[in-house]
């Protein structure tokens, strides 16, 4: 569904920035997740189930704890240091709409993309869109000190469509 709203959304003419995860399968199971760069087009690994042996910086991946993935910081730092470059932009380079895929356990414990969402929130005047499980979303509200008053919510089934 996040591809396809951000398809819809420059299809308008509207610019649009930010990162979609992209899931990748093994046996039928998820076993990995690139975070793509909307503009770019760049990936960079972010999410693992098992560390590659032949990846040369095995000691940049994390875990948190019980999940069954590996988190790698420096997908964490592209995504931040791109969130920081679109705050940064000229007025006529900001873009009118930003995706951040996803939110996660990650940024409920002040980890991920936690810091680069609250400097979004703080300082971005466009349409922000973010990924989140509604059974996190509470939580996420108020670790940032948002109402949901303060926020516009478009829920989907797990298949990806839009709730009517």
């Amino acid at each position: 569904m996040v591809k396809r709203l951000e398809s819809e959304y420059r299809e308008k003419g509207l610019r649009t920035a930010g990162f979609i995860s992209e899931a990748e399968y093994h046996d039928g199971q998820k076993s990995s997740y690139y975070l793509r760069d909307i503009e770019t087009g760049d990936r960079i690994l972010s999410v693992v189930e098992n560390i590659p042996p032949d990846f040369p910086d095995h000691e940049e991946f994390f875990r948190i704890g019980l999940s069954r993935f590996y988190f790698y910081k420096p997908s964490f730092e592209v995504a931040s240091g791109r969130i920081a470059e679109i705050l940064n932009s000229g007025a006529a380079d900001i873009p009118d709409v930003v995706f951040i895929d996803e939110i996660g356990p990650l940024e409920l414990s002040g980890q991920g993309h936690y810091q680069a969402v609250k400097k979004l929130i703080a300082g971005y005047e466009g349409m922000l869109m973010m990924v989140i499980r509604e059974g996190l979303l509470d939580g996420f509200l108020d670790k940032l000190g948002l109402n949901t008053s303060d926020v516009e919510f478009l829920r989907t089934d797990p298949k990806g469509r839009e709730d009517t």
